[in-house]
């Protein structure tokens, strides 16, 4: 499933990404050439987490489906229409834009066999009127149904994977006292004065006790990892994506 973190900071958004993806018909996990968001108009970042790619076999072709491309067909489609989309109403088009893809692409014997909880998550960031805002929604692909938009308040958001870095940023264990004492945890814990700095430091931290604790909180080992992606958007709009490459493992 991944996570995605999003963090306004005085100086703008920044958002980030891990790179993992399963290979299939195995439990390894390989590195995603593309990043799970993109830029969305001038000054918007979109990203999902969950299932978001399949493939569809019937037995002489077989087929590629990959969410993120819904993703960037809405965002294109609205944002030449009409430049000043309210972000809510952005969010609650490429939900759409979702369920019609999982409708129209997801075998529905396949999506019967999946469980409750298997979903697809967007996040939509951006500057409006000036001020930093995060929705998001999620998608059930058993029902194939879009949940209401939430409008997220606070300088964070993090979807996917999240248990290992909710207990770091709570400090509970198994996550040990000096990552939990680290000052880019307790800034964005406590939400004050966050630095574009703090968040990429946050984020980087998110996705190593991700990967370091994972058995610990019943996730697969590898589930989420490096590269981190990172973005950022600010007065003069959303900056290109970059690759940190990270420490070897």
């Amino acid at each position: 499933m991944s996570l995605i973190g999003v963090f306004v900071t005085v100086s703008g958004i920044v958002v980030g990404a891990d790179t993992a993806v399963r290979q299939r018909g195995t439990t390894d996990f390989a590195v995603t050439s593309a990043p799970k968001f993109t830029a969305c108009g001038q000054s918007v970042y979109a990203g999902v987490t969950g299932i978001t790619r399949w493939i569809v076999e019937d037995g002489a072709t077989s087929r590629v489906f990959n969410t993120i491309d819904a993703v960037n067909e809405t965002c294109e489609s609205e944002f030449r229409k009409q430049p000043d989309l309210p972000l809510r109403t952005l969010t609650e088009r490429i939900g759409r834009a979702l369920v019609r893809q999982v409708g129209a692409n997801y075998p529905q014997e396949a999506r019967a066999l999946l469980r409750a909880t298997d979903e697809q998550r967007l996040i939509v960031t951006g500057l409006e009127n000036g001020k930093a805002v995060i929705y998001s929604l999620g998608v059930s692909l058993r029902r194939n149904v879009a949940t209401i938009v939430e409008k997220v308040t606070g300088c964070k958001l993090l979807i996917g994977e999240t248990d290992a870095v909710v207990a770091l940023t709570l400090g509970r264990a198994p996550i040990p006292s000096p990552l939990i004492e680290r000052p880019e945890v307790g800034a964005v814990r406590s939400c004050t004065n966050v630095s574009a700095d703090d968040a990429r430091a946050m984020f980087r931290l998110a996705v190593d006790v991700s990967r370091d604790f994972a058995t610990s909180f019943g996730l697969d080992s590898g589930v989420v990892n490096w590269p981190i992606d990172f973005g950022f958007i600010d007065s003069d709009g959303a900056k290109p994506i970059v690759r940190e490459l990270g420490p070897a493992q």
